[in-house]
């Protein structure tokens, strides 16, 4: 595990003013304290020295006890030091260590009176094992306690700020404890406390400032935003990340490098290291789910954290609890079968000695005078036995199921004709039709590349990167027709326009810029957006080009002479989408103020204001006839708009938790949202009624699709399956279930008849779109696959990934024709 980086109160320095293979920006160290100068104590050496103070392991003279004191460093600030005495005063949980006294030195260096802890931290344990299964199920205990600790301080309106394995301490019995509350913050509704600080803290809160440890750090935080608890829960999953893989989230060669990791969030080693850790599904998800980049995509806070650890581990605990049992019945059942031979060999030797009536009548009266007691155990015996077959029909379709993620359908077939009939449920039914060749779901994956784009006239291909780059290639020979260099930060999208004979791409660089498609030229940079650019995106015409940006605007650009036309001021928070409407009269934008808007085209007027969201709104877009317009929120609901007076129609109200995505059907009658609570649903788009409940995904349901006909839906989950759904009646057509990691696209082809998945498990595959049977996989990628399409004419595939590539793949062979390289 890289060491960790410890930043307290200090603005982050230019790189140059990093020193090589610095990990840390220390504070001065100050002088020691002389060991006899605090009253009423005897110091004793040194045991340890944080960001901000010296502690010290001492005895109370007055009460012989031992105790910690922690004195501050000179030059360091007295307000801080004595803010983290009175906020670790205010909590009073047996996870956190409490202060006894709070006092000053002689010298005018304040310190405070803590618990001595003895133990290691869990830094230390960490660093002293020598693999990563080793006391796995101890450490999930305490990461555990570590989150029901930092859980009643966010109850109690205070966030840590710096939770790292080295600020938890792990005693000789077991008990944790959350060290080093110095960089702790009192919020107020969910979010820091701005505006007015008290005189004691003031000083500790500057506009830009990065305090904490970038390793361990929330992206938000890192970029000098305002926090809230889910910042906690980013580093609470930095640490389960850290139990798991043997790595913090972030590293660098220096601090800054590492806090430029953290801001922009770049997590691929963690999750392929995280894919490869050996642990159970349930953790690695969980850990994923602390780790989003979004905050409100993370578990609310430490307590909603610790209970999903808490059912987590009491799972566990049932499954070795039914393990032993069964071991136990299997040996009395092994026990009572050899007695009865014992006893048959018995009656063999008696007869063979020719023991007569009265041998076999003592031997009966001993069988009578026990027969009671050998009904009661008669009875137990079948219970037990009745127990131990349930268990064993539960392992055994266990197993079946793990044969058929592994191909060995006669195995799996073995296991499910020998199962009881009487015990057979819907789980051998289900397992059962899984064997059908004709049904089968998406399976033979084992374990997120930006964007791939066919030209409109599917010869030549797009991709962007996060190495800041996008690249042309031939479609048919797979030749590197462009390397489209000029951007500084990653580039989020590419997109040809509708001739294409240009490519714009939007950038966390601020710009998106305007290439020639032919000899990559830059034509353009469209320079004015203050903060990252998240999309960018021709009209239909091709004259004019829409971003939506982080700076809280949208903005029109001529797409040939790069001015700017117009800037879509009106939002008072981040722009999450800007879409023009199918006749590229108009535009509509969604952003993170709860609000979205609707601008004419031309003039840049505000037309309308969608409100009536409570929560930030996450998409928006028209109805294929321009009439409505659809929004998602993160309030739970999508509510559809007159797009021309901007009156509510109607309001979906049904989902429990927030909604990922929503689409209007080709034919505009109908709209289908997908939710984190676990279920996507179909609507009328004129009464709003509800017409199906699809339930079925675990998490939550990421997106959902329409087919070109609409006639069928797809939607994907959280829990790696694909599930393909009659519109009309919600009937389950296919459930291509058989994914061992997140399922990340997926798309119908140009003719309806199959789809293309790509997963995190490195691959994509091609299924037949009315059976389910799997057509092809395509094996190649060393990485997740992060999207698949078809070309426009269904012939080819192209798949990216996080290996830094993108291939090609005939559609009906499934073989490789070109793998695009060349990305870094």
């Amino acid at each position: 595990m890289m060491p960790d980086d410890d930043i307290h109160e200090t603005t982050p320095p230019t790189p140059a003013s990093d020193p090589p293979g610095s990990n840390t920006l220390e504070q001065p160290e100050g002088p020691a304290v002389p060991m006899a100068t605090v009253p009423g104590y005897r110091l004793k050496p040194e045991i340890a020295r944080g960001g901000m103070g010296v502690v010290y392991a001492a005895e109370c003279l007055t009460f012989g006890r031992e105790v910690a004191i922690k004195v501050m460093k000179s030059g360091m600030s007295a307000a801080s030091f004595n803010r983290e005495a009175r906020i670790t005063a205010r909590l009073p949980h047996p996870g956190i260590p409490p202060v006894h006294a709070l006092g000053t030195l002689p010298t005018g260096l304040p310190y405070l009176v803590m618990k001595l802890i003895r133990g290691e931290t869990l830094d230390q344990i960490l660093k002293k094992r020598t693999d990563l299964e080793t006391g796995r199920g101890r450490l999930i205990a305490a990461f555990e306690s570590i989150c029901q600790a930092v859980g009643y301080a966010h109850a109690q309106g205070i966030i840590h700020r710096d939770l790292k394995p080295s600020n938890v301490m792990v005693g000789a019995f077991g008990e944790v404890q959350v060290m080093d509350w110095g960089l702790a913050k009192e919020i107020a509704g969910g979010e820091e406390i701005t505006g007015e600080i008290k005189a004691t803290e003031a000083g500790l809160t500057v506009a830009g400032q990065v305090k904490g440890t970038p390793a361990y750090m929330a992206p938000e935080q890192a970029r000098g935003e305002e926090v809230n608890a889910r910042a906690d829960v980013f580093a609470l999953g930095g640490i389960l990340a850290s139990l798991l893989t043997g790595h913090a989230p972030f590293g660098g060669t220096s601090v800054m490098q590492t806090i430029t990791r953290a801001a922009q969030c770049d997590l691929g080693e963690t999750l392929e290291r995280l894919d490869a850790c050996g642990a159970d599904r349930e953790l690695v998800t969980l850990c994923r789910r602390c780790l989003m980049a979004t905050p409100d995509d993370r578990p609310a806070d430490g307590a909603e954290l610790a209970k999903a650890v808490a059912d987590y581990r009491a799972e566990v605990e049932q499954r070795l609890k039914e393990a032993e049992m069964a071991r136990v019945r299997a040996e009395e059942e092994r026990k009572r079968r050899q007695t009865q031979r014992m006893l048959a060999g018995v009656v063999v030797l008696l007869l063979i000695a020719g023991v007569g009536g009265a041998g076999f009548a003592a031997l009966w009266r001993v069988s009578e005078g026990n027969r009671a007691e050998a009904e009661i155990q008669r009875e137990n015996a079948d219970a037990a036995k009745e127990r131990v077959a349930v268990f064993e029909y539960g392992n055994a379709m266990r197993v079946a199921h793990q044969e058929w993620r592994e191909d060995n359908l006669v195995a799996m077939g073995a296991l499910l004709d020998g199962a009881d009939p009487k015990l057979r449920g819907w789980e051998w039914r289900y397992l059962n039709r899984l064997r059908d060749p004709s049904l089968l779901s998406l399976k033979g994956h084992t374990s997120n590349v930006n964007t791939a784009h066919f030209s409109p006239d599917g010869n030549r291909i797009v991709t962007a990167s996060q190495d800041q780059t996008a690249k042309v290639w031939d479609a048919k020979t797979g030749a590197e027709l462009l390397s489209i260099k000029g951007h500084t930060g990653w580039v989020e999208s590419a997109q040809f326009s509708p001739d294409g004979n240009r490519i714009v791409t939007a950038s966390d660089d601020k710009t998106a810029k305007v290439w020639d498609a032919k000899t990559g030229a830059e034509l353009l940079s469209l320079k004015g957006h203050t903060d990252d650019v998240r999309s960018a995106q021709f009209n239909p015409d091709g004259n004019r080009i829409v971003t939506a940006s982080e700076d809280d605007t949208a903005k029109v650009w001529d797409a040939k002479t790069g001015a700017e036309l117009l800037s879509l001021k009106g939002h008072t928070s981040d722009v999450n989408s800007a879409q023009f409407s199918p006749d590229g009269r108009r535009i509509v934008t969604a952003s993170q103020d709860k609000t979205a808007k609707v601008w004419d085209a031309k003039t840049g007027a505000e037309l309308l204001s969608l409100k009536g969201h409570t929560s930030s709104v996450n998409s928006a877009q028209f109805s294929p006839d321009g009439n409505r317009i659809i929004t998602a929120s993160w309030d739970k609901t999508a509510n559809v708009w007159d797009a021309k007076t901007g009156a509510e129609l109607l309001s979906l109200k049904g989902h429990t938790r927030e909604l990922r995505s929503t689409q209007f059907s080709p034919d505009g009658n109908r709209i289908v949202t997908g939710s984190d609570d676990k279920t996507a649903k179909v609507w009328d788009a004129k009464t709003s009624a509800e017409i199906l409940p699809l339930k079925g995904n675990v998490i939550f349901v990421k997106s959902t699709l329409f087919s070109p006909a609409g006639n069928r839906i797809l939607t994907i989950g959280s829990d790696n399956t694909t599930k393909v759904c009659d519109a009309k009646t919600g009937a389950e057509l296919l459930s291509l279930k058989g994914h061992t990691n997140w399922v990340l696209s997926a798309q119908f082809s140009p003719d309806r008849n199959r789809i293309v998945t790509g997963s995190d498990d490195k691959t994509a595959k091609v299924w037949d779109a009315k059976n389910g049977k799997e057509l092809l996989s395509l094996k190649g990628h060393t990485s997740s696959v992060n999207s698949a399409q078809f070309s426009p004419d269904g012939n080819r595939i192209i798949t990216a990934s996080w290996d830094k590539t993108a291939n090609v793949w005939d559609a009906k062979t499934g073989a490789e024709l070109l793998s695009l390289k060349g990305h870094t």
